[in-house]
């Protein structure tokens, strides 16, 4: 099979997540189709039990009998182990058709070997009476000088201590994968390639996310049920449609930035700090919106206050963007608010900072709030909580109504599930995989949930209390959940069964006159 990398790499992706899903099998098929990889234990595996020609097809998909010594010797070893078996089950009729059709081939010229092995047949007991035939074989060899069979009649002596068939099966399964590693024809392909699990789920919701933020109108996670189909059906080529211009219009505050920018390509860059910071306070004070956030960095010391909506009051939740570029808030009414710092000559990489002005970021046309569905009938206090996926692109939120999902590119809401009772109090995305979420609920338990295929895959149970907050750790597989009676528990994420479970200990005599998240 010619390949270039690319192509080579993408069979190892599929080898994997076929063997990750249990379709062992069907690897197997793709390892001989492909020629790239000789699965050394699925080979001992066959040898281990006895299926001689299993293993021997499988082989002859990398090698053939007549490539070399070291492939002519494991053929040997393969048809040797299968005769000798045959033999010392009593199946003469087995092992006359093995030494018919599979040893003979290793004996032309030398019929008189060929007669002296033949003779093994008429021996009852291949234990205790082969050592006079192995003896006469050692002779003949010894004439004919053949340097490959005397270490085959070597091997051949050990027939008058011949034990239980595991016993030898495990000693020539070990001379075999000597013969295996040393085979110029396997050559690089008996290791794996190392990379992370599930890689080929990873890559294929990258090239989703890509899609999405291509799209003019980008689909949301309900829509994903293929990926036989691209996405970027409505993406514009040129123009004022660009990808650049789908961002949105920028408020007073980041023209103010942008008038600067475009002072210092003409040259004029004397006190460009200082209008930069007059610009910014006169900004601030001829805005109409009258509530602010504050930002500060601790050296050198420096805040700046981020304009908020008309319709945003009290905000109860706040974050960064994974991507650090903006941040994002949750207001007691429901609503979102995104704030996004301008990429520029200013700030070439970005980020959130204190010394320039972020804009609050809408879609170019139909924009409206993000905004969670409150809660109605429902009798406990409202908890609000969010989360962002990995890639900044989706958005799970809820306060105290059921989970809403959304599009941070778009802001569209593309789902709502799980409507209390009970009620959602916190939630995170695994971040391996967008699609599956961690959410806590205030009846104590763990919801893991796949939001590509509505369905719940595990119900986690132990917390006394209310759940109160949840992390993932990727480098070691796990999730972490605490309660608001400080109980810890650690899940294993692979399984999602409990490892270890204590209380976060507070040292000190001081306890807050209220519990805290």
């Amino acid at each position: 099979m010619e390949n270039s990398a690319l192509d080579k790499d993408l069979v190892f992706l599929t080898l994997q997540f076929l063997n990750e899903e249990g379709l062992k099998e069907t690897a197997q098929m793709l390892e001989c189709e492909s020629g790239l990889y000789f699965n050394m234990k699925h080979f001992e595996e066959m040898l281990l039990v006895g299926k001689w020609n299993d293993a021997e097809n499988y082989l002859s998909r990398f090698t053939s009998i007549d490539d070399n010594m070291h492939s002519t010797k494991i053929y040997f070893e393969i048809r040797k182990q299968k005769y000798l078996e045959a033999l010392d089950i009593h199946d003469r009729d087995k092992a006359l058709d093995i030494l018919l059709k599979d040893l003979n081939v290793f004996f032309p010229g030398h019929e008189e070997l060929y007669n002296e092995m033949t003779q093994l047949l008429t021996i009852n007991d291949i234990r205790y009476n082969s050592i006079f035939s192995v003896l006469i074989l050692y002779v003949r060899l010894m004439c004919f000088k053949i340097k490959f069979f005397l270490g085959l009649i070597r091997e051949h002596a050990s027939l008058s201590t011949y034990g239980d068939a595991n016993s030898v099966r495990k000693i020539v399964a070990g001379a075999i994968i000597k013969l295996i590693e040393g085979n110029p024809e396997l050559h690089g392909k008996l290791k794996f390639p190392t990379f992370r699990r599930q890689r080929l789920y990873y890559l294929l919701n990258q090239s989703l996310n890509w899609q999405h933020k291509l799209r003019k109108d980008p689909l949301g996670v309900t829509d994903m049920k293929t990926f036989l189909m691209d996405r970027v059906s409505s993406l514009q080529s040129e123009g004022s449609d660009s990808i650049e211009n789908l961002l949105s219009e920028a408020t007073m505050e980041d023209r103010n930035v942008l008038s600067l920018q475009v002072s210092e390509e003409n040259g004029h860059q004397e006190g460009l700090e200082d209008r930069r910071s007059d610009s910014i306070e006169e900004s601030h004070r001829n805005s109409k919106l009258s509530n602010y956030l504050e930002i500060c960095e601790s050296s050198p010391c420096q805040f700046l206050e981020l304009p908020t909506h008309p319709k945003i009051s009290k905000i109860l939740r706040l974050t960064y963007t994974n991507e650090g570029n903006g941040i994002l808030a949750l207001a007691s009414n429901g609503h979102h608010l995104l704030w996004k710092w301008p990429c520029n000559n200013l700030n070439p990489d970005g980020k959130a900072t204190a010394q320039i002005s972020p804009y609050i970021w809408q879609p170019r046309s139909d924009f409206q709030l993000m905004s969670n569905k409150l809660a109605s009938s429902y009798s406990g206090d409202p908890i609000s909580s969010f989360s962002l996926s990995k890639n900044d692109l989706y958005l799970m939120s809820t306060s105290g109504g059921p989970i809403s999902f959304f599009n941070i590119f778009s802001f569209k809401s593309l789902a709502t599930i799980m409507p209390p009772p009970p009620m959602a109090t916190c939630l995170t995305f695994y971040p391996r995989d967008n699609n599956i979420l961690a959410i806590g609920m205030d009846d104590f338990s763990i919801i893991i949930y796949n939001a590509s295929t509505n369905k719940i895959i595990s119900k986690l149970e132990g917390h006394t209390k209310r759940v109160s907050d949840l992390a993932f750790s990727i480098s070691f597989d796990l999730l972490v959940s605490i309660g608001v009676n400080d109980q810890i528990f650690v899940w294993n994420s692979n399984g999602w069964k409990k490892l270890k479970d204590g209380y976060l200990k507070i040292y000190g005599e001081r306890v807050p006159d209220v519990a805290s998240e």
